[in-house]
């Protein structure tokens, strides 16, 4: 009862916010417990530049890697390679690979990303029947450059699209892309009318935070969607411990408003992993 009231209070706010045609909020914006927008502005530094890493095979022992029979996750997200990979379902409970994935065929991780993926899906499809997660970009088959992304590179990292809602409430699925969805979680151009679903999407959080055996590194989302999902876990009094583990991993990206991008752990026995 807590949680539905907290999120009939919260889309109220934003269907009375502006039109989607209006500017996004800056990263630095937020919405507080009063339902009102606070914004610490500061200035960026253009001229740092993000380092490119390339990855050296003279650091790992790639002929007995290749030899391996099980798989393998070598070097950096952003500098890596993938042996032996676990392949991406194409559907299953709860969740759907993307067409464009499979076409250019990123759709290779580590077994225990795939792990991750379809349990946190059946478990939001459990508590919202219906449901449909869709399924991103992993990496390719033997890891290396994915085109369209600096990271995927050795079988860690996936893109996953937004629960959402149309302004009714009813539940949606868009399987083309990925909406993008702004700083009031209002959806823009020909997805003007849905609405970032903050349960769905809090629960997927929560079960990928909370997962049994695999360690979630890195979830990145916009600022501001990232403040509306911590706002309403807090208003639906989730557990203290399970908040402060989505704080560790959500990280703000501005990148990032159209899709979670979760990068799991090295897992255990993947001694090339880093």
């Amino acid at each position: 009862m807590l949680r539905s009231f907290a999120t009939v209070l919260l889309l109220w706010f934003l269907l009375a916010a502006p039109s989607a045609g209006a500017a996004p909020l800056p990263s630095q914006c937020r919405v507080n417990k009063e339902g009102r927008l606070q914004c610490t502005l500061k200035g960026s530094d253009r001229s740092v530049k993000t380092p490119v890493h390339r990855f050296d095979a003279s650091a790992f022992p790639m002929e007995q890697i290749r030899k391996s029979r099980t798989p393998v996750s070598v070097g950096l997200p952003f500098a890596g390679r993938l042996h032996r990979p676990a392949t991406m379902p194409e559907a299953g409970k709860g969740f759907l690979l993307l067409a464009r994935s499979q076409q250019r065929g990123h759709i290779y991780g580590l077994p225990e990303l795939v792990d991750l993926i379809t349990d946190s899906a059946a478990r939001v499809a459990r508590l919202y029947p219906k449901s449909t997660l869709t399924v991103g970009d992993l990496s390719p088959r033997g890891g290396g450059y994915a085109p369209g992304h600096r990271s995927h590179q050795s079988g860690r990292d996936v893109d996953l699209g937004f629960y959402m809602v149309d302004g009714r409430s009813r539940y949606q699925v868009v399987t083309a892309e990925f909406p993008h969805f702004n700083g009031l979680a209002r959806g823009s151009g020909k997805y003007a009318h849905l609405i970032f679903d903050l349960e769905r999407n809090w629960e997927l959080v929560e079960a990928m935070v909370t997962h049994r055996t695999v360690k979630v590194q890195k979830i990145f989302i916009s600022a501001q969607l990232r403040d509306l999902l911590l706002q309403y876990a807090d208003a639906v009094a989730r557990p203290a411990d399970v908040l402060r583990r989505a704080r560790a991993v959500l990280s703000a990206d501005t990148a990032h408003g159209d899709h979670f991008h979760v990068r799991i752990a090295c897992p255990d026995k993947q001694p090339h992993c880093r």
